[in-house]
């Protein structure tokens, strides 16, 4: 979209106010990793760490993060290291969308009052304190973030010399699956915005549309071996992880069914007796699963169940006790919003914890010294405000989908619909499967509502046409 040119005023503007982001984002950014550094690590992080040590899964999760952070370096270097790239991808990335790459003559137009509720966007404690948190949630996000701010990159300006950016857009996409189990919903609509921004430059409709076809089949490719390579590095566990991931879920689904139903359904049909039902009603929380799966009544009778028996038992409860399983599952996610409250919801983590046996093993000492005490302070003191409240988000991302629905066009459009959809998916993905209000969950989400807020702002408005 054409723009005028910037007058002598609102370039020395931009110039001022170009060369005060830079100098406080660079203050900003080591601040935030002396602060942090080597990382905020919880048990799920030093297991990760203590893979690396022993080069094999112990955890049910994805192989993936124990394996980036062992290419890293390992240890106390590799939690380092990422929380430093970590830092420089999230601020830089905001940076960059809020300067419009560096753009003096954009950021000199930039009205006053677009530029100080960008800055809040940027500047909002929840990535000041998640830049220096160690999980898995935090690299889906920091991914994302990054591959959107290069395909805003790549669609503002389609120069053919740009296939560097092209490249490294796509291996961030290409990795981005690997990074939880529901990530492929936030990579797949930005896949397709890489294939059809590297498109839309051939001539012909042949052309196009094998460009795209290479595009996609890259990025599966790329995708194939960064997996290959994480399972080189880590070596897997025999059972999938989703299906441990999906058996949890069901399980939390016959707990809270059970708990809520007159008759203690669907769990009596599959063995359990009166003292397991009174069990799971007394532990029952829609918080999390943990608070009945740690009851010794309860968690052996869920463990005492085949798979068959799991399965057929969640599916008869979800079939002939419709309304208690609405009723769970809506409760489970009023939790995950912060709708209620966050006492157990772990909306941070600071200092470092873990097995004892994987904390010596990764070289770590399990301690949280001043600076740790100082974010677990401010944490707390943020716990029960908007901002570490998901429902905030969830707003901001209704409020930005609205407004690209309205304006229909605009630079970035296309990355932005491609940014706002994997959100919305990857926050669906949670409606029928939370087990916790670990708040770190939805981290993605909040982080892609933002960035898109943020280029909502700054952006160049779409010029008017005259009917």
């Amino acid at each position: 979209m054409a723009t005028t040119a910037a007058t002598p005023e609102e370039l020395a503007r931009g110039r001022r106010r170009l060369a005060v982001l830079g100098a406080g984002w660079g203050a900003l950014a080591l601040l935030l990793v002396a602060l942090h550094s080597p990382g905020q690590m919880s048990l799920d992080t030093v297991v990760a760490l203590y893979e690396g040590v022993i080069n094999r899964a112990v955890g049910w999760g994805p192989p993936f993060m124990a394996a980036v952070l062992e290419w890293l370096g390992g240890g106390v270097v590799g939690a380092a290291v990422f929380v430093a790239l970590n830092t420089a991808l999230v601020l830089g990335g905001f940076f960059l969308v809020l300067t419009r790459g560096a753009d003096t003559g954009h950021l000199g137009r930039l009205p006053a009052w677009r530029l100080l509720l960008a800055l809040l966007l940027c500047l909002n404690p929840l990535f000041l304190l998640y830049v220096g948190i160690i999980w898995k949630d935090v690299l889906l996000a920091t991914l994302a973030m990054a591959a959107v701010v290069g395909l805003w990159s790549l669609e503002r300006r389609p120069d053919a010399r740009r296939w560097w950016l092209v490249a490294l857009v796509g291996l961030a996409l290409a990795a981005l699956p690997w990074a939880r189990q529901q990530a492929f919903l936030v990579a797949f609509p930005l896949w397709g915005v890489l294939a059809w921004l590297v498109a839309r430059r051939q001539p012909g409709r042949p052309r196009r549309f094998a460009a795209g076809l290479a595009v996609l089949l890259a990025l599966a490719l790329g995708q194939r071996g960064i997996g290959a390579a994480a399972d080189a590095t880590i070596t897997p566990l025999p059972e999938s992880p989703t299906s441990t991931g999906l058996a949890i879920i069901m399980a939390y689904d016959i707990i809270g069914m059970s708990a809520t139903s007159a008759d203690g359904e669907p769990a009596r049909s599959a063995g359990a007796g009166e003292a397991t039902i009174d069990a799971m009603r007394r532990s029952y929380s829609p918080e999390r699963v943990d608070s009945s799966w740690h009851v010794p009544e309860v968690s052996s009778f869920i463990n005492g169940l085949s798979q068959d028996e799991l399965r057929s038992a969640w599916w008869r409860g979800v079939r002939e006790h419709t309304g208690d399983y609405l009723g769970h599952r809506a409760n489970a996610l009023a939790s995950l919003l912060g709708l209620r409250s966050m006492e157990g919801c772990v909306a941070g983590y600071w200092g470092v914890a873990g097995i004892p046996e994987h904390v010596l093993h990764a070289g770590l000492i399990e301690e949280m010294d001043p600076r740790d005490r100082l974010v677990g302070r401010i944490t707390v003191q943020l716990r029960d405000t908007p901002v570490l409240r998901h429902w905030t988000y969830l707003v901001v991302l209704a409020v930005v989908t609205f407004v690209q629905l309205r304006r229909r066009g605009g630079e970035g459009a296309t990355t932005s619909a491609g940014a706002t959809l994997g959100a919305w998916l990857y926050f669906g993905s949670y409606v029928p499967t939370t087990i916790a209000c670990d708040y770190r969950y939805l981290y993605p989400t909040a982080a892609l509502a933002c960035l898109v807020a943020l280029h909502l702002l700054v952006a160049p408005r779409p010029a008017k046409v005259s009917p």
